[in-house]
C-alpha cells in the first residue's frame, strides 16, 4: 500500500454471475502506474470510481450512462485489489457482472497473486479524515472518523445473534482475516430476491444461507464472526471506489452498499473533513 503496484503478467478466469446466472470471463492485465483500476466492457471503459456507480441494489454496479453499459458485483474484486495493494489494472470483461466464485474475495486474491507483482516508486495517495461524518438510515448506521485506518462492523443476524468484527488495515492480515469470508442471505429472503431478478445463479456453493442466524450449509461458517467480516469485505470494496486508500476509522451497524456509497459521497462532498497525503506523510504513530 506504500507505492503503486500492478501485475507482472495477465491472468484469466471465468465463473458464474450470481445474479444473472450467466458465465463471465475476465482477462486481468497489468496497467501503467497511476492508470487506476478500469474495466473494459463491450468496448466501453468503466473506471472503478464512486462517481461511476449507477446502482447499489444487492451489489455495487458501475455504469456508463452514455452507452448503457453496466458491470455489477465489482465489490469482491475491488476488495481483493485494495487488500493486497494493487492500484493499477485493466480488466477486460465478457459479461455484465463479475463472477461470484465462492462468495468471497479469496479466489480473486489467489488469481491476482498468480499474476505476480510489479511495483513503482510512485507513492500511493491517502484520504486522511480530519473530522467525523455519520449517516443513519432506519436500523443502519455508518460513521467515519479520524484515526488509524480500520473497519468495524456489527451485523445482526437474528433477534439473538449478532456478528461483530474489527479489522486494522495497517496491522491486520486481509488475506487471512477478511478475504475468505463469504456473502450471506437469509433463507426467507431468497424467493423474493429471485422474483425480483436477483440470485438467479445462487447456490449453497457461493453463499452462506441463514435460518434464524444459523447456516444451513453443511460446513457451517468458515470463519468466526464471518458475516461481520464479509460486511467489512464489502466496505473495503466500496471504499476502494474513492480511487485512493482511506486513512480513518469506519464503524458500521448493518451496513449495505447503498449506505456505503452514500458515505463515499458525503466524504467527497465535504472536502474540509479530510486531506489527501502521500504515504510518507501519514500519521502512523
Amino acid at each position: 500500500m506504500k507505492v503503486h503496484a500492478t501485475l507482472a503478467h495477465e491472468v484469466r478466469c471465468s465463473g458464474i454471475a450470481v445474479h444473472s446466472g450467466k458465465i463471465t470471463h475476465l482477462v486481468i492485465k497489468p496497467a501503467p502506474f497511476e492508470y487506476g483500476i478500469q474495466f473494459l466492457v463491450s468496448g466501453c471503459s468503466l473506471m472503478a470510481h464512486w462517481q461511476q456507480v449507477g446502482s447499489t441494489r444487492s451489489m455495487t454496479t458501475l455504469t456508463a450512462q452514455q452507452k448503457n453499459t453496466h458491470l455489477g458485483m465489482v465489490e469482491h474484486f475491488l476488495a481483493a485489489c485494495y487488500g493486497i495493494g494493487l492500484t493499477d489494472l485493466c480488466i477486460e470483461v465478457d459479461g455484465e457482472e463479475c463472477p461470484i466464485f465462492d462468495g468471497s474475495s479469496e479466489p480473486y486474491v489467489n488469481l491476482l497473486q498468480q499474476g505476480g507483482r510489479k511495483e513503482s516508486t510512485l507513492e500511493t495517495q491517502w484520504i486522511v479524515m480530519q473530522e467525523s461524518l455519520s449517516l443513519v438510515k432506519e436500523q443502519q448506521r455508518i460513521e467515519v472518523s479520524p484515526g488509524l485506518p480500520s473497519f468495524s462492523v456489527s451485523m445482526p443476524l437474528s433477534k439473538d445473534i449478532v456478528h461483530h468484527y474489527s479489522y486494522s488495515v495497517l496491522e491486520g492480515n486481509f488475506i487471512e482475516e477478511i478475504a475468505p469470508s463469504r456473502t450471506f442471505v437469509k433463507l426467507e429472503d431468497i424467493q423474493n430476491l429471485r422474483n425480483s431478478g436477483f440470485i438467479q445463479g445462487g447456490s449453497l456453493s457461493c453463499a452462506v444461507v441463514l435460518k434464524d442466524g444459523i447456516p444451513i450449509n453443511t460446513e457451517g461458517f468458515r470463519l468466526d464472526q464471518e458475516c461481520a467480516r464479509h460486511k467489512i469485505l464489502d466496505l473495503i470494496g466500496d471504499f476502494a471506489l474513492l480511487g485512493k486508500f482511506f486513512y480513518g476509522q469506519v464503524s458500521a451497524v448493518f451496513p449495505g452498499h447503498s449506505l456505503n456509497h452514500a458515505m463515499l459521497k458525503a466524504i467527497m462532498h465535504n472536502p474540509h473533513a479530510f486531506q489527501v497525503l502521500p504515504f510518507h506523510q501519514l500519521p502512523l504513530g
